[in-house]
């Protein structure tokens, strides 16, 4: 884990976050991946370039506003977070809706099909999830509860995961000088391999020619079944929500994309 990136530039050292980075790294992912996969399907250039732009912004502005919602207190006593690209204060889900809410309206503004251009974003969006989750376990955030697993984390010093495992999970013993840290489980891994699994899943259902948005639709329900699972092995990140926020909201994502792909796959049958 290393929250900070050392490059040499010329004789000089250049120090950059790893959450920013990667996480810039991610939208040029999916906008770039999404851009090709549309191009390749015979969509225009030039208005599908347009629309994922608008999109990577609504993302950005949709993560940080859920995040608001979710941690207002924090924000209420310092508001210029809100504007603060920093290694917290962004959450996955409000930026997908918002951004989503943002592709259908760009698509019908440019005269494009939203359901073809969410499918050609699908693979795209799992790879950029796990380019972004490798800056959160770089930087020692969305860290998962302890563990006795083999591959269970401990994390560096100065991350937020170390401090929550110095102040929640060291254990002291009468033979032992120093701390002896609990290993956590690495649910940002967890959920890289999670985008990588929905990627493929997304390639193979557009190389089998489903209805329109069934690509974008599979990954969804993959990605949603996975982290509401994933949640039960975080620690709470639900803010100044209840514990029950986060099942309860990807339940209900899980049951609109499932009514979703009940509608798309009838209307591909017709009467």
């Amino acid at each position: 884990m290393q929250p900070e990136l050392i490059f040499r530039l010329g004789s000089r050292l250049v120090a950059v976050g790893a959450y920013p980075l990667f996480i810039s790294l991610a939208i040029l992912t999916v906008v770039l991946g999404s851009y090709l996969i549309a191009v390749r399907r015979g969509l225009p250039r030039s208005r599908t370039l347009f629309c994922l732009l608008l999109m990577a912004v609504a993302f950005l502005a949709g993560a940080r506003l859920f995040d608001v919602l979710l941690n207002w207190q924090n924000y209420w006593q310092q508001p210029l977070r809100i504007i603060a690209f920093k290694p917290l204060g962004f959450a996955i889900y409000g930026g997908l809706l918002l951004s989503a809410a943002a592709g259908v309206a760009a698509c019908r503004l440019a005269g494009l099909d939203p359901w073809r251009l969410a499918d050609a974003s699908a693979p795209a969006l799992g790879l950029g999830v796990a380019v972004a989750r490798v800056g959160c376990f770089l930087n020692g955030c969305c860290y998962g509860l302890p563990t006795s697993l083999p591959w269970g984390v401990n994390f560096a010093p100065g991350s937020e995961a170390y401090e929550y495992q110095r102040l929640n999970l060291s254990v002291l013993s009468i033979f032992q000088t120093a701390p002896r840290i609990q290993p956590l489980h690495p649910t940002q891994l967890y959920e890289l391999l999670a985008g990588l699994i929905g990627a493929l899943l997304a390639a193979s259902v557009l190389r089998r020619k489903f209805f329109d948005g069934a690509a974008f639709l599979v990954f969804v329900i993959w990605f949603t079944i996975f982290r509401y699972f994933n949640n039960f092995l975080r620690v709470s990140a639900a803010g100044d929500m209840p514990g029950y926020f986060y099942p309860a909201f990807y339940g209900m994502i899980l049951l609109a994309a499932l009514l979703m792909w009940n509608c798309r796959r009838k209307k591909s049958i017709g009467p």
